[in-house]
């Protein structure tokens, strides 16, 4: 067997540092706001037991809450995409303004078509806006002009959208 040698000089004990907290009291617990870009917003339709839906103006509001996450959530996106774009190279770029419309044409599907045509306008606004020199009639324009090459959205092509949404959704609970 072999014999271990005891080490020349005894190292001493020295026991982990622990950080400092930075805050003493409650952590802050992060509840999403209406309207805001949190990632996966649940606008329940019932709470213990009790169905929410039958609360007066309650379906609504739950409803366009949802509807504004949606466009949150597309404005998000685009606009993290096109983060990696210089406005002054691709300024007034019909490319871009054509593939921004397609995106919200497809995206947007739930709601009547006053409420898509609107989350439209405002999400391709927001986005398109710097490429166009912040100048909503010269955006406006360049939208009337490329507009016979952007595919519209027709009601076969939404409810094909929704039965695959919610497939993948039955999917992800099996």
């Amino acid at each position: 067997m072999k014999r271990l040698n005891p080490p020349e000089s005894p190292s001493p004990y020295v026991p982990p540092t622990v950080p400092e907290p930075t805050q003493v009291g409650p952590v802050p617990v992060s509840v999403p706001a209406p309207g805001s870009t949190a990632e996966h917003t649940s606008y329940p339709k019932s709470l213990h037991g009790v169905n929410l839906l039958n609360i007066p103006g309650y379906h609504e509001n739950r409803r366009s809450l949802k509807f504004q996450s949606q466009k949150n959530e597309f404005m998000r996106d685009v606009t993290a995409l096109f983060a990696m774009y210089n406005v002054t190279e691709h300024n007034a770029d019909d490319s871009i303004l054509v593939m921004v419309l397609n995106c919200s044409e497809r995206f947007f599907i739930w709601g009547n078509k006053s409420q898509r045509d609107e989350a439209k306008q405002a999400a391709v606004e927001a986005v398109m806006l710097p490429f166009y020199k912040n100048d909503p009639e010269f955006l406006e324009k360049a939208k009337k002009y490329v507009w016979w090459r952007v595919c519209k959205t027709s009601l076969a092509k939404r409810v094909i959208q929704k039965a695959i949404f919610f497939l993948s959704r039955v999917r992800q609970l099996v």
